[in-house]
Order: structure tokens, then C-alpha cells, then sequence
């Protein structure tokens, strides 16, 4: 298609008539301040498991390819990497209008 200078002078038009009207919606709608921003990092201390024997945890270790030839693994450490996110969030209807806001974002991050 070929842009004629009608045609680009049209589209700019119209493009600013659309962006006048979604800045005349967003004026209606009340600016949020602040959101309360809550993160909390996991991370607990270490803890000793004697649920398997050094057999089972040599087994462990060669199937992870952890054991050399000659040596023996005396224990193992496990983690679980977690993460988790949540937001809250408040809205208003009215006037063929919907206005969201967010109120409160909680994170949490690391290792259980």
C-alpha cells in the first residue's frame, strides 16, 4: 500500500485523537501512591538428617556421578529452591470505566 501525505496526515490525526482519549480515561481514574511491597527470603539453617546409611548415601552419590574411585561420601546436602509471588489488587467500576490498582505485592525467595 502506498502512504499518500492525505493518508499519513489522517492516521496521525486519528492517533492523536486516540491517545487524547486514553489520557482523558486515565485522569478519571485516581493515582496510587504507594504499594506495600513485602519480600521475605527463605533461608533455614542447616539440618542434620540421619534418614539414610553411608550405603545409601554412596548409592546416592555414584547415581549422580559424585563418587570417585577409592573415596567415600560422608554425607549429602538437599535444598529446595522456592519462590513465590502475590498480588492484591482493588478495583472500581463506574461510568463504563474499570480502574485497578494494586495494593500490596508479596514475594518470597530461596531455599527450604
Amino acid at each position: 500500500m502506498k502512504y499518500t501525505p492525505i493518508l499519513v496526515m489522517v492516521l496521525t490525526v486519528a492517533g492523536l485523537m486516540a491517545l487524547m482519549v486514553s489520557q482523558a480515561q486515565a485522569l478519571t481514574c485516581k493515582a496510587q501512591m504507594s504499594v506495600n511491597v513485602s519480600v521475605r527470603t527463605l533461608d533455614p539453617g542447616p539440618r542434620l538428617s540421619t534418614s539414610q546409611n553411608l550405603k545409601q548415601i554412596n548409592s546416592k552419590a555414584k547415581s549422580h556421578g559424585l563418587l570417585k574411585r577409592g573415596k567415600t561420601v560422608l554425607g549429602l546436602t538437599q535444598s529446595k529452591v522456592s519462590t513465590a509471588m502475590s498480588f492484591y489488587v482493588s478495583g472500581l467500576r463506574g461510568g463504563g470505566r474499570t480502574c485497578v490498582n494494586v495494593d500490596r505485592v508479596d514475594a518470597e525467595f530461596g531455599h527450604k
